[in-house]
């Protein structure tokens, strides 16, 4: 049922004398949050606010649906008020406050708010343990993620996909690639089935390495397991063969993750402004949950890119190539590099009005 029928359903509810009750107000909540329309949520929960029907659930559902979308002040807001109207945060109230601190990189807010959360007499969960070795992996501080794990073992919990993919994380992002297959190895000792998040962490961690045997194996791991490789594992694998030098494959991952509908057909070149695009989205079919802010593709996926398009002489006088402004100019600096020392045919030019693109010329004889 889409968002819309939904309210359509809630309000005949209304209009025919049937009061909905609580439950009906937070499903309506979370549907509403779910599908971009935040401010129908908020404007559902003053209306259950003014029904004096509130509670801890209510106050956890529109905190996660203000997260999801990306308003962690407003989400702030109701964790004061909830407090304020005689409700105490558990568990889930400061989960939903500090994975979206972590999601919006703010580590030393995180790490401030789990504190705040053990002085408040909160029993962390399996859910805040693991996103505390996020924080510490992606700090670099793999020392403090890795005791963080050992000590969960020691206490009795049970470690799930969700402890294994963060603890994955810490290792693959601190370069223990020995401790990532050591681990990915006695998580499917367990039983524990790895998911898409899983064999995305160990194949970079694997690709950093330069293990592309063990790659290739990886892959075969995933269709075994009948799941759906996704953008981050064919960026992975066509970099990793690029930089092996092995066009072949890079070739024959390319046509696979086209048919997979993974890729797009046309792999990021428009034909029709002669461009090629090394934005994400342009490149691959995102799923629909992905961020708002699009980057570009990894260095050696570009590069790969290039070649494929160059090949088939779409790479020519006139081409514009888009390389985003925003960040550390990565990509723009990588096709100066190329286009000054590979192609000496060529020159190029970046214009004031748009830092993000490469526009290419004919060298000038004089």
């Amino acid at each position: 049922m889409g968002v819309d029928r939904a309210l359509e359903l809630f309000e005949e509810m209304k209009r025919n004398n049937i009061e909905p009750d609580i439950h009906t107000y937070n499903i309506i909540i979370t549907v509403c949050g779910n599908n971009k329309r935040l401010n129908k949520s908020l404007e559902i929960f003053e209306e259950l606010k003014g029904k004096g029907l509130l509670s801890q659930y209510t106050y956890n559902t529109i905190m996660s649906m203000c997260c999801k979308n990306g308003e962690l002040d407003q989400a702030l807001k109701f964790f004061a008020e909830m407090q304020e109207n005689g409700f105490k945060p558990d568990t889930i109230s400061f989960n939903t406050i500090i994975s979206a601190y972590v999601k919006t990189n703010q580590y030393d807010k995180a790490t401030a708010f789990f504190q705040q959360a053990l002085k408040n007499g909160i029993r962390p969960d399996i859910v805040m343990y693991s996103t505390m070795i996020t924080v510490h992996g992606n700090n670099g501080q793999w020392l403090e993620a890795s005791n963080i794990f050992t000590d969960l073992d020691k206490k009795g919990f049970v470690l799930n996909l969700i402890a294994y993919n963060s603890i994955l994380s810490a290792a693959e992002k601190a370069g223990e690639v020995k401790v990532v297959g050591k681990l990915f190895n006695k998580m499917k000792g367990k039983g524990i089935v790895p998911d898409a998040i899983t064999y995305g962490i160990v194949m970079s961690a694997y690709d950093k390495a330069g293990m592309i045997r063990d790659m290739l194996e990886l892959v075969k791991d995933i269709k075994n397991n009948q799941i759906t490789m996704n953008y981050i594992h064919y960026s992975l694998i066509i970099g990793a063969y690029y930089k092996n030098n092995s066009w072949g494959q890079v070739l024959n991952f390319f046509e696979m993750a086209v048919k997979d509908s993974v890729c797009k057909p046309n792999l990021g070149y428009d034909f029709k402004n002669n461009a090629l695009n090394f934005h994400l989205d342009t490149v691959f079919n995102l799923p629909v949950n992905h961020s708002d802010h699009i980057e570009g593709v990894s260095r050696d996926l570009a590069r790969a890119l290039f070649k494929y398009h160059m090949e088939r002489g779409k790479i020519k006088v006139g081409t514009t190539l888009i390389v985003g402004y925003r960040g550390s100019d990565t990509l723009k600096n990588l096709f100066i590099n190329i286009i000054e020392e590979e192609y000496p045919n060529f020159s190029y030019n970046i214009p004031d009005t748009n830092l993000g693109i490469i526009e290419l010329h004919p060298k000038s004889l004089t």
